[in-house]
């Protein structure tokens, strides 16, 4: 009963993205890191066409740079980046240059939309993140058209992180991703604050991206 209801929170966040920004029954590429998070995203869709009949594809990317050259999930699409990347290199960076490789692959298949998982958690600790070390009042876009052309979606952020590795337990998904020394400082960082200021952690999350939802304080803007 637990895991129904933990699968029916994050159908419906899909859900209540698609009521927004229609994706749902097209193709899709997926980017996965090797992570829980990713993961869970690409088997939860491709349930989710499959019990629906959709005909839209769905293409589970990997972009690798260096030590990540490959994920260990069996239907995944591994794409190198070609550069000689020298570390360390910084999250914007880095996040731009595999988006670069997963928008070329998209134009060859020629998929308009690509999807992160990005849940709740992520877009709090980047919230804060920014405010704290960036000096700005951003988070993450759930939604942000590039050039006209593709469409990126993060449709987990009505869910937390704990609801997605409860559905990983149920279904045996395990995490294999490389693990970078600075995005690890970004993560947790919403728990240390709540701590610090002993403030339920999610409650705190909530919070946070109410403001971010209704505020729109989503951060990058469509190119």
């Amino acid at each position: 009963m637990m895991y129904k209801k933990i699968e029916k929170r994050l159908i419906g966040s899909l859900l209540k993205t698609h009521q927004k920004y229609p994706f749902l029954g097209e193709d899709l590429i997926v980017g996965v890191s090797g992570g829980i998070d990713s993961a869970v995203l690409y088997h939860l869709l491709s349930k989710f066409y499959e019990n629906n009949s959709f005909a839209g594809k769905i293409y589970p990317v990997h972009v690798g740079i260096s030590g990540d050259l490959k994920t260990t999930l069996p239907d995944a699409i591994n794409v190198e980046v070609k550069e000689d990347v020298k570390f360390p290199i910084d999250c914007y960076f880095c996040s731009r240059l595999r988006r670069h490789y997963i928008f070329q692959f998209a134009k060859e298949v020629g998929c308009k939309y690509v999807l992160f998982a990005h849940h709740a958690d992520d877009f709090a600790e980047r919230f804060l993140w920014n405010i704290f070390y960036q000096k700005k009042l951003e988070s993450l876009p759930v939604k942000r058209d590039y050039f006209g052309e593709v469409t990126v979606l993060r449709p987990f952020f009505y869910v937390f992180k704990r609801d997605i590795e409860k559905y990983a337990k149920k279904y045996g998904i395990t995490d294999n991703e490389y693990k970078c020394l600075v995005k690890n400082r970004v993560t947790g960082f919403v728990e240390k604050v709540s701590k610090l200021l002993e403030i339920n952690y999610i409650e705190l999350v909530g919070n946070i991206n109410y403001i971010i939802e209704n505020y729109e304080i989503y951060g990058e803007k469509d190119e």
